[in-house]
């Protein structure tokens, strides 16, 4: 499956955030506290970052328009620890795999086109200039 979805990267106090507003279809889902979204490096290393609360989607909430209002999505933040940063600021990311919670555990992943690979790193480097 596909994950169509937004990301920005947040900082609150001195912890820093992946927050990601998505959709993936007509069903409800969620995601566990701790759950992971995994993301591939350029030069091959996994990262992972835990949710930091239980998360339902809703329908529309995955979408910043019209486009997808009647598709089940949602907003989900994840922990971005000291060493991860320093990871996703310092290689493209690849691909993105997000595990969900259907009536058993699942998880969607989508590839990262060439054009978008530095936009990760390229926050991360921005929102630590602040």
């Amino acid at each position: 499956r596909k994950l169509p979805g937004y990301f920005r990267i947040s900082k609150i106090n001195e912890n820093y955030y992946f927050d990601l507003q998505f959709m993936i279809g007509v069903r409800e889902f969620s995601i566990g506290k701790d759950q992971e979204i995994m993301f591939k490096l350029s030069n091959g290393e996994i990262v992972k970052l835990p949710n930091i609360a239980y998360t339902m989607s809703c329908i529309g909430c995955g979408t910043n328009s019209s486009v997808g209002s009647v598709a089940h999505g949602m907003k989900v933040s994840y922990l971005i620890d000291k060493n991860n940063f320093e990871k996703l600021k310092n290689n493209p990311v690849v691909k993105v795999r997000v595990y969900t919670l259907y009536s058993i555990d699942e998880y969607v992943e989508d590839e990262i086109k060439d054009k978008y690979s530095n936009n990760v790193s390229t926050a991360l480097k921005f929102i630590e200039k602040q």
